[in-house]
Parts: C-alpha cells; structure tokens; sequence
C-alpha cells in the first residue's frame, strides 16, 4: 500500500475506536439542547476549561457555516479533545485529531437529508458553499480544498448519528426487558438504573451486522391469529412472508494501483466504515456460505460440477419421476431450469476483470421493507448468497415460526435445498412460491405448485418488494461504480435505511388501505362465485385431482412408445423452428442497437445480455437437435412398423392439424414472454435510448402475437370440421386475445387440454369438469381469489393489533429511557 493509504487507515482507525465512541454522548446532549430550544454555545465564547495536568496545545480552527466563516482558538489536551469541544458547539471536525476545520451540525444534518433522497455529490454542494461564500466576502485560506474536508466530516458525522442511534436502541431494549423481568419486590424505577449501568460500551460491539428494524418487523409481522366465530379457516400460513431477488446493475468498478510499476495491480481498498445495524451481511459469512456450499458437493462424489453424462438411449431408460418432498416432475422443473437464466448459476453476468463488485441480491419482508442484503462479487447469481440471507433470517426469528419465501426460481431452490441438505435444519419451517411477475417463464405445471395465487397460503403477497427496491436505488448507479468498497455499502444503508424509516411511518395507512381494497375485491369474487352454484370443497376437489393429473411424470412404459417418439420427434422439430425465429428476431435487434453506436453503460449491458440471450439460443438449437438425432436412432426407422407409423401420422390431417396447434400455442406464449421481459427491462432503463430499443421491440411483438392468435384459432376450427381419430379426442379451445399480454395465472393459454387417451377410455369418454367445464374452471379462479382475500385481510388485521402494541411497547420503553 501506498503512504497515502496507510495515513487514510490510520485516520479511520482514530475515528472508529478513539473519536466517534467519545462523541456519542456529546452528541446526543447537543441534541437534547436543540430539541428544548435553549441557546447553543456559539464557536466564539472561548475554550472549556478541565482542571488536569495534560500538556496543552493551541488550535486554530475554522469554522463554516452556510451563510459565514469564523475562526476560532480551541486549547486542547488528551483529556478535552478538539472534537468534543466542537460538537457541543454544534460542529463537527474534518479529522480526527488537531482538525483545521470544523462544518457545521445542522448544514451537514442538511446534506446529509438531501443525499439520501439525491445521488449523493459531496462535489458539487463543496463547490457550490465555497462560491456562495465567496460572494459575501469569506474565503478560505488554506491549502487544501473545503470538497475533500467536507466529504470526510460528513461521512463521519453520518456514521456519528447511526452509534446514537444504536446507543438509544440499546437502552430502549434493556428497558424493555426490565419491565419484563419487574416485580413488586422489585421495582422498575429501581431495576432500570443497574441494568442500563452494566449495559456494555458501544464500540466494543461494532460492526454490528444486524438489521435493527428485523426486531421491529418481527412484532409486526406476526401470524394472524383466528378469532372465534370467525367462518374463515386459515391453513397453516407462514408467520413471515419474505421474497429474495438480485441486482447485476449495482456494480463497483475495480480499484487500480496508478502507482508507477504497479500496472495492471489492483489497488487498495478504502478504509472500513464501522457503523452499527448495517443491513449488509459480513463478507467473511458469505464466504462460509460459499466454502460450505463447495464442501457439501465435493462430498457427493468426484462427478459433481463436471459436465453430465449422456443419458442411456434405450426405450426402457425414458421416463419421469417427482423427487421426494416435491410435487413437480424432473422434467418441468428441467424445462424451467432453461428459461432463467438466474438458475444457471455459472452464467456470467457481470465481468470480474472489470467490476470488484457486481451486484446486490436482497431479502425483504411483504411491507418491501429490507431485513439483509448480500454484496456479491462473483460473475453469477451463484447460490450460497441466497442460503446466507435464509441461514441469517432463520437464526434472528423465533425457532417456531414458519416462513414463507417468494423467489424467482423457487422451484430449482426448493429441489437444491432437498437434494444438497443445505439447510436441513430450516427446511421443514420453510415454504416456497415464485414471485408473480416471473411466474410466467414457469412451466404450467410448476406454477400450479409454486404461483402464490394458487395456494392458500400466501394471501396477495406478490414478492415484488425488491423490484421497487431497485428502482428506487438506481439513481446510485453510476456515483456507486467508482466508490470505495465499504463506502458504497455505507451509502446504500443509508438509502435504504431512509427509505424503510418513511414506509414505516405510513405502514398504519397502508395496511387500512389495502384491507379496503382487498375487501372490495373479495366481494367482486364472491358475488361472481356464488352465481355458479359450487361448493368451495367441490371446486378444491376439482383443483386438487387438476393438480395430481397435470403434475404426474411421465410414464416409463407405453404400449405406444412408438407413437410417442414420433409426436415428440414431430414437437421438438416445431420447437428448433420457433427457436430460430426467435435467434433472428434477436440477430436484427442486436445490429439496431449497434447501428445506434450509443457507447452508454445501459447500452453495453443489453448488449451483453442480448449476447447472452444468442448464445443460450444457439445452445438450446444444439441441444434440441441432438435430441431429435437421438430420438430417431431411438425409434428404429428401419422396422417396417416404426416407418409406416412415422410417415402415416405425418398425413394424418388431424394430428398435424393438432401439432401445429400446439407448436403455436407454444411460440404465442414465447412471444408474450419475451414481451414481459422487455417490460421488466423498460421499468429498470435509466437511458433514452434504452427505452426506445425496449418501446420498438414491444411494438414490433404484438403484430406477431396478434397474427399467431389468428392462425391458431383458424386452425381450430379447421380441426372441429375433421372428424375425430378416436371417439375421445378432444378439441383445444380457441384463444381470446384480449388481455392476452398480462399473462394472467388464469388465462386460457395455460391451460393443457391434451389428455391421455388410455386415461378417458378407461373413464368411458367422461372429461374431468375441471378440464371440459367451463363454469368449473371460472369457480375455481373466484374461490382462490376468495381464498387469497381472506387470508390477506386476516393478515393485515393482525397486523395492525401487533402493530399496536409494538408502538405502546416502544413508547413506554422509550419515556422511562429519557
């Protein structure tokens, strides 16, 4: 390290152990004065005086403040410090020990507010202090610039008010456990004294990583608890309801040693910023995460993390299974595994030669308030960050409670944590569900399992706090690419410490307003519930066999494999052509965007993902046709029987007629996918010209989903008119496009209506109501929008009664804390 570096480390470590643990007292009687409206001791009134034989030194200071500049003379020794004597006259220094400068409290109390609603420029309000002052005839006569001393009294001064906090929030709980603990042989005003007197020094605890407000949510969130005579049954619904997702957009430029012979070297990081209640989990425990994660799968076996062997190519080999504990067979959960990328752990998203950093991932509770978040610095969304967040929430809650997670790719999380035992001892208290905006790239199946909206659990939680999260912090994207290593973390906790403190303030009103709203919505479905005339135990009947039938795997024998190989030999073919329409689509964007020669960083990110988004097509090709030249050695062409079957069911009006369908219905809800991928790149654009690119893709999208829409449903009636192969065939509905684009959980374009034959012949032809009942299957959307209803509006009632008492707790620990 340079010189430079060890007096900037030297210097924090005088701030974090000797200076700031010295000014919290200080600190928080100038509060005490400012809140009473008394007079403060202005810069001018002199030294005080401490009887002690420490050898004294004179210090000239100047003082700024935001319409003047004074200088005052400040007699110092080791046992009356600069600092202390400054903030009791409410300034703050710009080092440690012997400042030349000293800002004033309440202009940095300013800043420091209009920082965490603006990108932070310590920069430009330095610069713009200094003209001002300028112009009513204050100058300063030094040799360094008030820009680099301002940055460094505000950075501690915001550091200085987070210890004061955290000393209050100290008191305030051994207060509360006081009246816990109280009796009337023991009284509370004689308790109080002896437990805040053994209350242990502040500093000696910090860093704290631990989200102050996790203790807050916990009174809050708790489970609702049934009132009596109340007709609603609630299952077992989760005691907190949490949701995790990642940011690649966070990133931290790498340090450079500029230092002559050091080319290429990477330099050294700032110094460490020890504040209290950070919301940032320690990078040492997301290493144990990571080594843990590495040793778990080492001990599997020596095949693991290699590339897979190729599966066996006889027909006794095809089939499908559920894992146990899961409900979704391999092969959806396989299908969904491909279309996120998030659960391609190895997938680079962000460049390690470039970026220390690369991103955020964060886990909140439903009110979208932040309870931790993880820094990540590898190139993928790697999956030792997301078990760190559920290791540190589980060891902070009570050991009963259950928990709700909603995550992106739950269903790949869920199969991880059963097949690795990551966290064997949290799993049975854990329920998971995707979040609804992503649920679309789930298979049908999957989000039968694993959509919110279809299980009774969940209420209308969506687990899209972290969306807005990100939205509201991309305003630090580009200030936060070249800060220091712990500096940037120290920013974003503020922002969001901010963020989440206002939320708070309106989490009563929330919660009224979204009862009311919910309430409106459950007499909607109620209405249009008991029209149809169902029982609600019938219609979850009808969902539940829905459910066991979709969600079977497929079976490992057949009479009619043959047929079997030929229609997915048929399928995969339409599927390598939709995919290459898409490589096309994605080809003619990518030169667009090229074209545009627009060299911003919003620009190179969709160039990167578009880059990625080609090669995964290229693969996925690769892949599909590997597949159809292994399926046709498979099939055996040279068997008289196989061929004629092969080129009877290519003329078979009818079955082609029902492939086509089905390869459409497959690029519509493709197309609509992508469609909602852009949208989601639409709400997170930062630049014009990012948005242009997003609107023109969304434009060119809906002609061809439109035109799609109208050949499939062509091509129904095309097939109503032939006659049917078998006495149990069965017709797919035509598709309605309106509201086709919001992907509704509900909509017909999910719906499977292929059904095994050998299943209605043994019924005798009779379909399932769920599936050829068109009122069955609209009573089975309004009783889980009942369902959900209710268990939102339990929720939040008890919400607002925990909410209460926690306020009444509070306040009451608060009053004998003063």
């Amino acid at each position: 390290q340079s010189r430079h570096a060890w007096r900037k480390l030297a210097a924090a470590r005088q701030w974090n152990k000797e200076v700031l643990p010295a000014l919290i007292q200080p600190y928080m009687a100038y509060e005490r004065i400012v809140q009473s409206g008394s007079v403060i001791l202005s810069s001018g009134n002199g030294t005080d005086h401490f009887l002690c034989r420490c050898i004294k030194r004179l210090l000239q200071i100047t003082c700024v403040y935001l319409d003047r500049i004074e200088d005052i003379s400040l007699e110092v020794c080791a046992c009356n410090i600069a600092a202390t004597q400054l903030v009791k006259r409410g300034l703050f220094p710009c080092t440690p020990v012997h400042p030349t400068l000293a800002v004033n409290i309440d202009m940095l109390e300013f800043a420091a507010g209009l920082f965490v609603h603006l990108s932070p420029n310590e920069h430009a309000w330095a610069s713009n202090l200094s003209g001002f002052l300028r112009k009513h005839g204050y100058l300063l006569h030094t040799s360094d610039s008030l820009q680099h001393r301002f940055a460094n009294s505000l950075a501690h001064y915001q550091v200085l008010v987070r210890l004061a906090h955290a000393e209050m929030s100290q008191s305030i709980e051994a207060v509360q456990t006081a009246l816990l603990v109280s009796s009337p042989e023991v009284p509370l005003v004689d308790l109080i004294p002896l437990i805040l007197e053994r209350l242990p020094p502040l500093h000696d605890k910090i860093p704290i990583f631990q989200c102050d407000y996790l203790n807050a949510q916990s009174n809050i969130g708790h489970s609702p608890v049934q009132k009596p005579g109340e007709p609603f049954e609630r299952p077992s619904a989760p005691d907190l309801i949490v949701c995790i997702d990642s940011n690649f957009q966070q990133k931290r430029n790498t340090d450079h040693d500029h230092r002559e012979g050091h080319d290429g070297m990477e330099g050294a990081s700032d110094p460490p910023i020890f504040s209290a209640n950070m919301i940032f989990l320690s990078r040492e425990f997301l290493q144990e995460w990571e080594a843990k994660v590495k040793t778990i799968r080492s001990a599997k076996g020596p095949n693991v993390g290699k590339k897979r062997p190729r599966p066996s190519t006889s027909l006794a080999d095809e089939g499908d299974r559920c894992e146990d504990g899961l409900h979704v067979p391999n092969s959806a959960l396989q299908q969904c595994g491909d279309s996120f990328i998030t659960a391609d752990e190895n997938r680079i998203k962000a460049s390690r030669t470039c970026f220390s950093d690369t991103g955020l991932m964060g886990l909140l509770c439903h009110h979208d308030h932040v309870l931790f978040l993880a820094n990540m610095w590898t190139a993928g969304e790697k999956q030792f960050y997301a078990l760190a967040l559920i290791d540190a929430l589980m060891k902070e809650i009570p050991c009963h409670w259950q928990v709700g997670l909603l995550y992106d790719i739950a269903c790949q999380l869920h199969r991880v944590l059963i097949k690795w035992k990551y966290l064997d001892v949290w799993l049975p208290r854990l329920r998971f569900a995707t979040s609804v905006f992503h649920a679309y790239r789930h298979q049908w199946v999957c989000q039968l399992w694993y959509h919110p909206r279809k299980a009774q659990i969940w209420g209308l939680s969506d687990g899209e706090g972290c969306e807005q999260l990100w939205a509201c912090l991309r305003k630090l994207i580009p200030v936060l690419r070249v800060t220091g290593y712990h500096r940037r973390l120290f920013i974003l906790d503020l922002q969001i410490e901010q963020r989440d403190s206002e939320e708070t303030l309106s989490l009563c009103k929330q919660l009224r307003d979204r009862i009311n709203k919910t309430q409106a919505r459950l007499g909607l479905a109620k209405a249009e519930f008991d029209a149809l005339g169902y029982s609600q135990e019938y219609l979850r009947g009808q969902f539940e066999q829905q459910r066991a039938y979709q969600s079977r795997p497929i079976q490992k024998q057949s009479k009619n494999k043959g047929v079997i190989i030929v229609n997915r030999i048929i399928q995969l073919t339409n599927e390598v052509e939709t995919l290459k329409d898409q490589k096309g689509d994605l080809v003619k964007e990518l030169e667009r965007i090229y074209e545009d020669d627009e060299d911003s960083a919003m620009t190179q990110s969709l160039r990167f993902d578009m880059i990625s988004a080609l090669e995964a097509k290229d693969a996925a090709i690769t892949r599909l046709e590997t597949q159809i030249k292994s399926k046709t050695t498979k099939l055996n062409l040279g068997d008289p029987t196989n061929a004629a079957k092969l080129k009877e069911m290519k003329k078979d009006d009818w079955f082609s007629i029902q492939l086509n369908m089905r390869a459409l219905k497959d690029r519509i809800i493709s197309k609509i996918q992508e469609r909602k991928f852009e949208v989601a790149n639409l709400d997170r654009a930062v630049r014009t010209q990012a948005m242009e690119h997003a609107k023109k893709a969304i434009k060119r999208c809906s002609p061809t989903v439109d035109k799609l829409v109208t050949q499939f449903n062509w091509l129904q009636e095309k097939l109503i008119s032939r006659k049917k192969p078998t006495p149990h065939a069965v017709v797919p509905p035509p598709i309605d496009p309106k509201g086709l684009h919001r992907l509704d959980i509900d909509a017909d374009i999910w719906l499977d209506f292929d059904i095994d034959e050998d299943t209605l012949a043994k019924s005798g032809g009779w379909v399932p109501p769920w599936l050829g009942n068109e009122n069955v299957h609209k009573g089975i959307c309004f009783m889980q929008e009942m369902v959900n209803c209710q268990e939102e509006i339990a929720r939040c009632q008890q919400e607002l009664a925990s909410m209460q008492t926690w306020y009444c707790e509070e306040y009451i620990a608060y009053q004998y804390t003063l």
